[in-house]
């Protein structure tokens, strides 16, 4: 009953929240983040409702150390845009609308994007939040890359190859090679397009298992190397490679894109 109740309360806070401004409240020292942070503290927990509720809002580029929460955190987000990761986990995007569950004592950060501030509810028990080490931009920046390497597989193998499209540069170029030798080269998206659904149109089964992916960040560009087991079935063939990728990221439009990949097959 409390948390149907708590749930209508906050529902209702975020339909005033679009007819008005709400203050952001006082800007917090850099203790434990990084960028600039504004928090409006909006309710203490109390004997009905053993929750606090903070209205947070992180200006472009400001990001939370890591830290856990004893009884666990929620995270609704009413503004802009931020990532959000737990410790082994992939990172995961934060858009208006989204409510996001932590579990107690579970390692984890959040924050806006590079380029776009972040405005959210946290709603918490009142237990201390339990501060671990500083997320440093290598951190951030190489958990990014491996999403969006791991986006990739995923995509592939639901055979969504326009939405594989925008993880490149409308200027990317894609290069396959096999013993060595390059067998082909795509440039843009049409091109890159049709070969992608050219090739896994011949499957009924596609299936990615990504293994290690290296980056060597430099500012808004970044080289990768990741490799991945491919298994591709229909009724007559089945195939099975190890492919190794080389790539090349740049930061544009607040994310990192693949700019340019080379596919080695073995």
């Amino acid at each position: 009953m409390k948390n149907t109740l708590l749930s209508f309360l906050f529902l209702g806070f975020i339909l005033n929240a679009q007819q008005q401004e709400i203050p952001k409240g006082i800007l917090a020292p850099n203790q434990h983040h990084t960028g600039k942070a504004w928090l409006n503290f909006m309710g203490q927990a109390n004997d009905l409702f053993n929750h606090n509720v903070v209205l947070a809002t992180f200006e472009a580029g400001a990001k939370l150390d890591w830290h856990s929460h004893k009884e666990g955190q929620q995270l609704i987000v009413l503004s802009g845009h931020g990532h959000y990761q737990e410790k082994g986990k992939p990172i995961q995007p934060m858009h208006p609308g989204d409510v996001i569950n932590c579990s107690p004592n579970t390692l984890h950060w959040h924050s806006s994007t590079k380029n776009t501030a972040v405005s959210y509810l946290a709603i918490y028990s009142p237990s201390p939040t339990q501060w671990d080490a500083p997320l440093t931009q290598s951190e951030y920046d190489v958990s990014l890359l491996r999403t969006l390497f791991d986006d990739f597989a995923v995509l592939a193998d639901k055979k969504q190859v326009k939405a594989q499209m925008k993880l490149f540069t409308p200027n990317a170029v894609v290069e396959s090679y096999r013993e060595g030798k390059r067998n082909s080269v795509y440039n843009g998206h049409d091109e890159i397009e049709k070969a992608f659904a050219d090739f896994l149109s011949q499957f009924d089964t596609v299936e990615h298992k990504n293994g290690e992916h290296r980056v060597e960040v430099n500012g808004s560009n970044a080289k990768g190397y990741g490799s991945c087991k491919v298994t591709l079935a229909n009724k007559e063939t089945r195939l099975e490679w190890t492919v190794n990728y080389i790539d090349t990221y740049i930061f544009e439009d607040d994310k990192w894109l693949i700019q340019k990949r080379e596919s080695h097959f073995d």
